[in-house]
């Protein structure tokens, strides 16, 4: 024998997008519904309680996942490559090449992305706030400078910049192993 399986919630086969559901009921709660669903990488979560009949917290779900959709839309800015450019380390003791100054490698702390208005992702301004330089030592995950989005010169999503990577401040044991290297190249 064969089972077939039935799923009774009307979001999971009739609603495109769906990735999660469940719906459930009591006396005290009511008719309850939980449905999550994504499109054109906009996750969305919809949370319904107490609605008045079973049927009605299926269309009110697709209801606000429908107005959701069509009313925002997820903005993922992209930065240029030159607007995150390593910072200069100052006192660091990370190993360079000959001659050249040292940098610690940075990055956003959080995904960029945020849900706005549709249409409106035109006209997002970018501010990012950077030291021209840090003085060691420098911790990966160390806040750096931040990253701000503004629309309407109002800010809409802000997010740390952050060390890529560890670098520890320069010490005498370290000048001393430096001088040796030099010497012993000769």
């Amino acid at each position: 024998g064969q089972t077939n399986l039935v799923n009774l919630n009307k979001l999971v086969r009739n609603y495109k997008g769906v990735t999660g559901i469940k719906a459930a009921s009591s006396a005290q709660a009511g008719n309850c519904i939980i449905v999550s669903a994504k499109r054109n990488d906009m996750h969305l979560i919809c949370v319904l309680l107490g609605c008045a009949t079973s049927d009605s917290r299926y269309t009110d779900a697709k209801s606000i996942l429908d107005i959701s959709f069509s009313s925002y839309q997820y903005y993922n800015p992209e930065l240029a490559e030159d607007e995150l450019c390593p910072i200069r380390v100052k006192s660091g003791q990370k190993q360079y090449v000959e001659g050249q100054k040292q940098y610690v490698e940075i990055t956003t702390a959080d995904n960029l992305g945020v849900v706005i208005p549709s249409g409106t992702a035109k006209g997002v301004e970018v501010k990012i706030t950077l030291p021209e330089e840090v003085e060691a030592p420098v911790e990966k995950g160390q806040i750096i400078g931040v990253v701000e989005f503004f629309k309407d010169e109002k800010l809409i999503f802000k997010s740390n910049i952050i060390a890529n990577e560890n670098i520890k401040r320069t010490d005498i044991f370290f000048c001393f192993q430096r001088i040796l290297q030099y010497l012993l190249k000769f």
